[in-house]
């Protein structure tokens, strides 16, 4: 038996992005490495792409200086003071992408700056409204915005009152965005940035406030 793409090389790997049974679906190391997030629309569940980019180094540079929202100026001390808001919106993200089962990096791009523009207050047009409206960009822009309602109704049930303006949340969601352009590899369906915030994720309460809340929602081991 030879691996199905290259036919020449010995299967070593179970590929889930083949979408074949699984008896069919071995190809070899050097198949997978070569086409991973480019002619392989590898599913973030699966343990290679995971491996893999624990030890990639990405070709993309990366210059903060030239990202966009840079004039948002974002310190330690605020990542420190909002580490959990900051863990709950990453697993949103997370999660949304997960449940798409087909959104990449640049989906989350999208759907990230769509959200800043809303809470700069430079678009009223969300973004499934838009013309070219990306399913994968809306659900996790919807996802985004769920992050964002079940932390503000925790702080609604803990003090009594909202204690996160949109400004704070501003300046989450752009650190996220640096945080894409960071990690994103370079790849045609690069999904490193969505596996990394994946490793951050946190549990999200069963219901909001008004139903029973998880109480295993604890703080991240991470900060981001």
């Amino acid at each position: 038996m030879t691996c199905p793409i290259c036919n020449t090389r010995k299967p070593k790997r179970y590929c889930s992005a083949l979408n074949r049974p699984r008896e069919e679906a071995a190809i070899c190391t050097v198949c997978c490495a070569e086409g991973r997030e480019d002619k392989l629309d590898c599913p973030l569940t699966c343990e290679y792409l995971h491996a893999a980019h624990r030890h990639e180094k990405s070709t993309v540079e990366f210059d903060i200086a030239k990202a966009p929202n840079f004039d948002v100026k974002i310190t330690d001390a605020f990542l420190e003071q909002f580490q959990i808001p900051l863990a709950l919106l990453a697993t949103a993200l997370a999660d949304a992408a997960i449940a798409t089962g087909k959104a990449t990096d640049y989906d989350a791009r999208e759907a990230l700056e769509a959200t800043i523009r809303k809470y700069r207050g430079t678009s009223s047009e969300l973004i499934s409204d838009s013309p070219s409206g990306n399913p994968c960009a809306v659900a996790l822009s919807e996802g985004l915005e769920k992050g964002v309602h079940v932390f503000r109704q925790l702080e609604l049930e803990a003090a009594g009152k909202f204690m996160t303006d949109d400004q704070d949340i501003l300046k989450m969601i752009v650190f996220l965005q640096r945080l894409e352009f960071a990690n994103n590899n370079g790849r045609r369906l690069s999904r490193a940035f969505l596996d990394f915030i994946h490793g951050f994720r946190m549990p999200m309460p069963l219901e909001l406030p008004g139903g029973d809340v998880s109480a295993d929602a604890g703080e991240p081991k991470v900060m981001l």
